[in-house]
């Protein structure tokens, strides 16, 4: 899936926790579930910024995810990075 708008990326990560579930990542399906659907975000760039922590390297360094997960989360990190730099861009 391309993600092309800001409601696509709700999209993407509810895909996203299923198959994280799905191969055994409930801890890290919990933590985007929650950080997503459940917190009340100020903004959404706070929200996104918040994302790009829990998908970080660092935090995936940890689990064994299949490639095609791993796609997913790439593609869900690359449009909250452009997300953010263009709001960035637009204050």
């Amino acid at each position: 899936m391309k993600i092309k708008t800001s409601e696509e990326i709700y999209v993407a990560i509810k895909e996203l926790i299923s198959e994280l579930k799905t191969c055994g990542e409930s801890k890290l399906s919990a933590i985007l579930q929650h950080r997503t659907f459940q917190v009340a975000w100020t903004t959404r760039g706070e929200l996104f910024e918040e994302l790009i922590k829990v998908l970080s390297d660092q935090n995936l360094l940890s689990i064994k995810i299949p490639s095609r997960i791993n796609k997913q989360i790439k593609e869900i990190y690359v449009y909250l990075q452009l997300a953010i730099n263009n709001a960035n861009k637009e204050k």
